[in-house]
């Protein structure tokens, strides 16, 4: 997929495509080709973060990104790989809610990582 690399908001939109691309070959039981959709999501979302610094949101959908990752990267046996998605998420999270506490995406996200 090509998108404007300048417009932010294309990007995040492609950020939800790869992400609903990989939902759907996990409903196939392709978690290879899952994989390597969130990993597209993440360097997308890693580079949107990385060029607005100041946009929470992007931030917590960066969270959202690794621990979407670290999900394929545990059913593809990659329990490690796994683990690191999982604790990055985890600190942007925690920055996000030492920020503001009051962030109720941040709060989902620690939420959900203390369940898995």
């Amino acid at each position: 997929m090509v998108a404007d690399p300048t417009n932010k908001w294309l990007q995040h939109d492609l950020v939800q495509i790869q992400g609903k691309i990989a939902q759907a070959w996990e409903l196939l039981g392709k978690n290879p080709k899952a994989l390597e959709h969130r990993r597209r999501s993440l360097e997308i979302i890693q580079r949107l973060v990385a060029d607005h610094p100041d946009r929470d949101r992007f931030q917590g959908d960066l969270a959202k990104a690794y621990d979407w990752a670290g999900v394929a990267l545990q059913r593809s046996g990659d329990l490690k790989g796994a683990l690191n998605h999982f604790r990055q998420g985890l600190v942007i999270d925690q920055k996000l809610l030492k920020e503001n506490p009051f962030n109720a995406p941040a709060t989902a996200g620690l939420r959900t990582l203390h369940c898995r």
